[in-house]
Formats: C-alpha cells, structure tokens, sequence
C-alpha cells in the first residue's frame, strides 16, 4: 500500500508542484540538521551523525550552511533560498512524492534529500529522523504503545519511499 500511495501521488500530482517546494522550503530553517544542541553528550551526537549529512547538502546543493543553536533556526539568504528552490524543482515528479514523504517521516528535508539521492540508506535515515527521540528514550524510558508504534510507522515511511525510488533505478 505505500508503494502504491507514493505511486498514485507522484503520477496524480495532488498538489501543485510550486506549493510543494514552498511547503519544504518553511521547514529548512528549523530543520533538525541545522538546530542542535552546543554542548554535552547530545551535541556529539547530533555532530556525528547530521554533519555528513549538512556536508553533502552544502556540497550537491552549493550552500555555505552552518548549525545554530536557536530555536529560530537560521535565515537563508537570497542565494541560498535560490539555489536550495532550484535543487528541489529539479527533482522529477517520482523523487519529489518520495522527498515530501520521508520530509514528514524524518522532521528534515535534509535527511529526505540525503535518502532520496542515495547519500543515506534506510537504517541511516531511521537513526536520522530518530536521534532525538532515541536520546530521550534513553534518558526517560520507552513508552510502550507509544513511541514502539511510532518505531514501527516510522519504518514503513521511511523505508517505502527509499524502495520506491530503488525499484524505479533512481538509486
């Protein structure tokens, strides 16, 4: 079924293809690859595991972006919001249902970007969209109904849209 959802929504076009790239565009400020922690055990963790990922958007995008620690996030310039828009209408319609759904599954389009081109895989994309979850967990314990269902529709969102562009020989 969710191969098929993603099918249907990439052939049907839902949505205009503009209001799509506006909607991932208000999300890249906070994006949790760029709002993180400055110090103690979570800010290591956060550094390893999102600065590859901010690396290759700043490469493959041709962006300068640095992490902050405000809760505002950061302001792009006038070049960078080119750019980052002009990376996204590249997208074909197939990479661009698979990007708007692992976006909502990882809380990051960075982390969608990185999956959807082949730069993270679904294991890594999990830890991804999961890292600060997975801290509290630790921290605080598993809610059992709760957060193991969220485990669980977290690995058909991220891992379907992954598939899908695998079975399609875009990765």
């Amino acid at each position: 079924m969710p191969l098929m959802s993603l099918a249907a929504t990439a052939i049907d076009q839902p949505r205009p293809r503009p209001e799509i790239v506006q909607t991932l565009m208000r999300y890249i400020p906070t994006d949790s690859i760029l709002c993180r922690h400055t110090h103690g055990p979570f800010a290591a963790e956060q550094n390893k595991h999102f600065d590859p990922v901010l690396s290759w958007i700043n490469e493959n995008v041709g962006l300068k972006l640095q992490p902050t620690s405000s809760i505002f996030g950061i302001e792009l310039s006038t070049q960078e919001v080119e750019k980052m828009e002009e990376y996204l209408e590249k997208l074909d319609k197939w990479e661009m249902a698979a990007v708007e759904q692992l976006a909502g599954a990882c809380k990051s389009v960075f982390i969608a970007l990185a999956a959807a081109k082949g730069m993270v895989g679904v294991e890594e994309a999990m830890v991804l969209g999961r890292l600060e979850e997975e801290y509290q967990i630790a921290d605080w314990g598993l809610v059992e109904g709760g957060h193991d269902i969220d485990i669980a529709d977290m690995k058909v969102r991220v891992s379907a849209p992954i598939v899908f562009l695998k079975l399609l020989g875009k990765l």
